[in-house]
């Protein structure tokens, strides 16, 4: 059985994820830049962002797919 939802169009998601313990997703400056490349590249083609949020240990998007 799968723990997965389905994402419905017209939505709007805030969509999170943390690191475990004290880990960092974010560990130096060029991380941003990748993450945030990649989410142009993979994500805005499908979705609106809206705003997002990115912490050296976790972040948030806030868009409508």
């Amino acid at each position: 059985m799968s723990n997965t939802e389905n994402f419905e169009c017209e939505y709007v998601y805030h969509i999170y994820t943390h690191a475990n313990g004290k880990d960092l997703i974010f560990r130096e400056e060029e991380n941003y830049k990748y993450f945030l490349d990649k989410l142009v590249k993979y994500i805005v083609p499908i979705a609106e962002i809206y705003a997002y949020c990115l912490m050296p240990n976790h972040f948030h998007l806030f868009g409508k797919i």
